[in-house]
């Protein structure tokens, strides 16, 4: 009885203290190298084409996967910029001057991962946004089309950096992002970052529930 107890504290503070399953703030900064785990070593410090249209981060335990395509569908390489403030993101290699993206490409971030850990909503920051130049947000289930409902907003515009708070479920896990021409042709922008929440632990109950259940079936078939 005494080693049940114990197997009871010890577990439920290990729980407690696990940090995949603390309450907390993740954010996925698309420029920062140390987050890439795929493509390996292709990434420095500065920028670079990335030299594929698919590229996995991972921050606080969590994974997010970023893709580029054409609007016509084709992919498009992804490309890594680190300019500093307001100049930091996830562009492509369609804009050769400055590697951002427009409105004849886009970015999907795939959040199924997010999802999987009961994740719903963030913050989606862009930047680089000038006068003249917006971003459209739209949302589906395919990281090769850009998802035409909901879109949070249908556009938006700014200078220097947005920050878009938006949701999803299982079904609208995907998120794509474009350059708006607002009025000016020619807009680019790019994807920062995306901050999230992770949620409590409400399994901290659960563990305390099955382990006095152990508990008290061996006390019965002690009786027995």
């Amino acid at each position: 009885m005494k080693f049940l107890k114990l197997v009871m504290i010890v577990g439920a503070v290990a729980l407690f203290m696990s940090p995949a399953l603390k309450a907390g703030t993740v954010t996925f900064s698309f420029s920062d190298c140390t987050e890439i785990t795929s493509p390996l070593g292709k990434c420095p410090p500065q920028n670079v084409d990335m030299g594929t249209n698919h590229v996995t981060y991972k921050s606080g335990g969590l994974t997010l996967d970023a893709w580029g395509f054409t609007t016509g569908g084709s992919a498009e390489h992804l490309y890594v910029k680190n300019l500093g403030t307001d100049e930091t993101g996830l562009g492509t290699i369609i804009d050769s001057a400055d590697h951002e993206i427009t409105p004849d490409d886009f970015v999907s971030l795939d959040l199924s991962n997010l999802v999987a850990n009961g994740i719903f909503s963030g913050i989606l920051q862009i930047q680089s946004l000038q006068a003249g130049e917006g971003y459209k947000i739209c949302q589906g289930s395919s990281v090769s089309a850009f998802g035409t409902a909901p879109c949070v907003p249908s556009h938006g515009t700014g200078l220097g950096t947005a920050n878009v708070p938006i949701t999803w479920t299982a079904l609208t896990d995907v998120i794509g992002i474009m350059g708006f021409d607002d009025p000016t042709a020619g807009a680019d922008v790019l994807v920062s970052s995306l901050k999230v929440d992770t949620p409590e632990p409400a399994t901290l109950s659960l563990l305390g529930m099955g382990l006095f259940g152990l508990a008290s079936l061996r006390r019965r078939m002690i009786k027995n």
